[in-house]
């Protein structure tokens, strides 16, 4: 019928909402064709370079040849790109409402960053802007536990000390002997901080909005 919806257009949305849910990052913007609008989906249509990363190796893109200038191109890309912010990563610079876009920051994709700067081996980047990331994250984690009493998934990267939102449902949080461990599976950070960076307890790179 001319006033019914087409039932391959509805077998192909739930194609690309479930390839958005498997993804993880459920929802976020990058799967949308004309973003914030959620009905223009179209993930399957989308090649996923941080996660089809882990597929080539994390180490494999720092041994290219001309390694060093890689790096720095790489590293300028990050510092301009406005996702660094007061107290972490931003997941994108797009304010969607949804729980994988700005302001949100997520522990994974802070991690990953990191431990990627680190392996470059490289001083300047090392310090400068690894160690920087790492500590501002870990700041803002601690900062909303001791407010909150509980661990949470995701952040406001905008605010230090304020945790996230937005998405199809409330954030989820976790008691500290629960917490901790739902926690340190997916950030990392604290013990790459630890290991890398020999600091303890963190300095104080991100304050708390007032």
């Amino acid at each position: 019928m001319w006033n019914k919806p087409r039932p391959e257009l509805s077998i192909m949305f739930y194609c690309d909402l479930a390839s958005a849910a498997e993804s993880g990052w459920d929802f976020s913007t990058r799967w949308m064709r004309d973003p914030p609008d959620f009905t223009t989906l179209a993930t399957t249509f989308v090649i996923h370079v941080d996660l089809n990363a882990f597929l080539l190796g994390e180490t494999q893109a720092w041994e290219a040849p001309h390694h060093k200038q890689n790096v720095f191109a790489v590293v300028e890309s990050l510092k301009t790109s406005g996702l660094i912010r007061a107290a972490g990563i931003a997941t994108s610079l797009t304010d969607s409402g949804q729980q994988w876009d700005f302001p949100n920051g997520w522990a994974l994709l802070q991690h990953m960053l990191v431990e990627g700067l680190v392996k470059t081996w490289l001083k300047e980047v090392r310090s400068l802007l690894g160690e920087e990331i790492s500590i501002k994250w870990i700041t803002t984690n601690y900062i909303v536990y001791k407010k909150t009493g509980v661990m949470h998934e995701k952040f406001d990267v905008e605010h230090c000390g304020e945790f996230g939102g937005g998405g199809e449902y409330v954030p989820q949080s976790r008691n500290y002997s629960y917490g901790m461990d739902w926690h340190a599976r997916a950030n990392d950070l604290y013990p790459c901080g630890l290991q890398h960076f020999a600091y303890y307890p963190p300095r104080i790179l991100c304050r708390q909005s007032s």
